[in-house]
């Protein structure tokens, strides 16, 4: 974006610093098996290996007690894994 030193121009720049980008409407914000397989075309077969082995994982994190939860995203899924007080990332 071109800056101008007028004030105006300046302020429109501010403004726009806190913009979320627009979302594709057509795309799901939230992703399960079901919008891998449609939306990105997975097969089947590939769907039900990443699937036993996300329930394999996550029966192990319950088996330890951990507090990690599996979290889908678009192409993988991922473990997020609470902050405790004190750590840094």
């Amino acid at each position: 974006m071109r800056i101008r030193t007028g004030k105006t121009e300046f302020l429109r720049w501010r403004r726009d610093l806190g913009r979320q980008p627009r979302r594709n409407r057509n795309h799901p914000t939230s992703w399960t098996w079901d919008t891998h397989a449609t939306e990105l075309h997975v097969p089947a077969e590939r769907i039900e290996v990443a699937r036993r082995l996300v329930e394999a994982i996550t029966a192990a994190i319950e088996e330890r007690q951990l507090p990690w939860q599996p979290v889908m995203n678009k192409g993988y899924v991922a473990i997020s894994v609470p902050m405790t007080p004190g750590t840094q990332r």
